[in-house]
């Protein structure tokens, strides 16, 4: 647990130093880059792709939107 623990804290981090760099968060990203490489998707494919809720990915998308 403590394991599993730190790989989240981790990604946390890092996530929250890409945003201050870059502007996007860490699934921000990962988002811009799945369809970079699969121009055309929708978001119930890119959803699926990176295996989250449908929900979860509207969210990401609005904040990319901003």
């Amino acid at each position: 647990m403590q394991l599993l623990w730190a790989v989240v804290h981790g990604l946390q981090t890092t996530s929250k130093r890409m945003t201050r760099a870059i502007g996007v968060t860490g699934p921000q990203r990962l988002a811009l880059r799945v369809v970079g490489l699969f121009p055309g998707l929708s978001a119930g494919e890119l959803a699926a792709i990176l295996r989250v809720h449908p929900s979860t990915l509207t969210g990401v998308l609005q904040r990319l939107v901003q």
